[in-house]
Formats: structure tokens, sequence, C-alpha cells
């Protein structure tokens, strides 16, 4: 855990700015300001994740089920290149809590951005949306917002066909997707997260679907536990190719 926690603060993993478009620094929108009647006005992201924030531990029942997030070094580091940088592909390991931390900031993103339209993709729309009752993608941002100060719960809603994690008054949403999801492809999102890309057999289908997204100036967030360089069928492993900086045809 300390050697994967010293990796991903490194140089090695960093932001891999996809050869499909010019580089491009991103600055996330600032906070709401006070006047605008939103508890979370003026509540930056790293206090949102370490201060307010709480992950599901059900490894650690005798610590807590809800646990704030550590301060390390390295999810300081993730949290300041995720602001950063528009694309980003970071390879993670268990334990880290990787896939917590961005499902948190893609959470306040969401709760801080009026009109944010924000897709969560993973394999199955089960494992992206509620379909795990504590760990898919939608059911650990519900877990953070549930356990969030009570002055910081704002009305939302929250639906199963399709799965979505919404906030009325902000007029924005969180959808869960499969890696075949059409959803991806007929919007340009505010954001993406797309969880264990490695493993996604249509993982080229899925970024072609986002590309509107990317060109558009949203953000795209993949996370995945490694791999290796090739998919199921003996292509080429896109998320492989991403974290190394590399053109698919140099994979080998």
């Amino acid at each position: 855990k300390d050697a994967a926690s010293s990796i991903l603060a490194s140089t090695v993993v960093r932001a891999a700015l996809f050869k499909t478009s010019p580089t491009v620094k991103f600055v996330a929108p600032p906070p709401l300001p006070a006047e605008a009647g939103n508890p979370l006005a003026g509540l930056s992201a790293q206090d949102f994740v370490f201060n307010y924030a709480k992950t599901l531990d059900p490894h650690d029942a005798a610590g807590g089920v809800a646990k704030p997030f550590p301060r390390k070094k390295y999810i300081e580091t993730a949290i300041e290149l995720w602001l950063q940088e528009p694309r980003l592909a970071i390879p993670k390991s268990r334990q880290m809590m990787v896939s917590w931390l961005f499902i948190t900031l893609y959470l306040w993103l969401a709760m801080t951005t009026p009109g944010a339209l924000i897709f969560f993709i993973s394999k199955k729309e089960d494992d992206a949306g509620y379909g795990n009752e504590e760990l898919s993608l939608l059911s650990r941002a519900r877990f953070v917002y549930n356990h969030l100060p009570i002055e910081f719960q704002v009305a939302h809603t929250e639906g199963r066909a399709p799965p979505i994690f919404g906030f009325p008054k902000q007029h924005s949403i969180i959808q869960a997707c499969s890696q075949e999801a059409n959803a991806v492809r007929m919007y340009t999102a505010t954001g993406i997260l797309w969880d264990e890309a490695a493993f996604h057999e249509k993982a080229y289908d899925t970024f072609a679907a986002a590309k509107p997204t990317i060109d558009g100036g949203g953000r795209i967030t993949i996370v995945s536990t490694p791999n290796g360089n090739r998919v199921q069928d003996g292509g080429f492993n896109l998320f492989y190719a991403l974290c190394h900086d590399r053109q698919v045809s140099e994979v080998s």
C-alpha cells in the first residue's frame, strides 16, 4: 500500500494528455459565491474531501463504518491533478481509495456546478448504478452524500431507470452507464468518471462515445487496476496506452 501510494504521488503516474485532442489546461469552475444560497458555496474540493466526506470501509468494523479520507500526500496530489487536468488516467491498487476519491470529487462538482451533467461508467450498469447497494459507483456517491452534515444535504432525487443521482435546484445530475450506453455519445457532459477501464472489452467504443465531451471542454477521469497491455481479445489495451502516453500502434 505504501509503495502504491508513493507511485501515485510521483510523476510516473501522471495526467495522460490524450492524443486525440490538443493539450488544454483546465481549471475547475470556482465554488458558488456565498450569496447563491447553496450551503456548499465557497467550499473547495479539498475541504469537501478532507473535512466533510466520509467513505465506507467494510473491512474495518471496529473503526466504524463511515470513515474520513486520510490526509495522505498521494490523495492531495490526485486532487490537484484533477483540478488542473481535464483528461486524467490513473492506475490504482486496492485500498488506496482512488475510486472513492474521484466519486467524491464528481459529487462535489455536481453539487456546486449549476447544470452539471456527469456520467459514471462501469462495465455493467449495475456496477455503475445501484446494483451493489454498498460498492457500486452511484451507491458510493449516495453514501458520501448521506454522511455529509445535514446542512449540506441539499434536496436530491434518485432514479433507477436510468440510474441517476440528481440535484433539482442545481439542475445537475449524475447518471450511471454501462460501457455500451448510448447516453454518453448523445450528450456533451460536464464530466465523466470511467472506472476499471482496463477490463472493458469495448473500451475503444466507450472512448469514442466520450469524444464529444473531451472535445467540448468537459473532463474525463479514467481509473483502473492495471491489466497488462492487451485486452481479452488480444487487441491493445486502451488504458495501458493512455497511462504510458503511448500511441496504440507502439504497444507491443
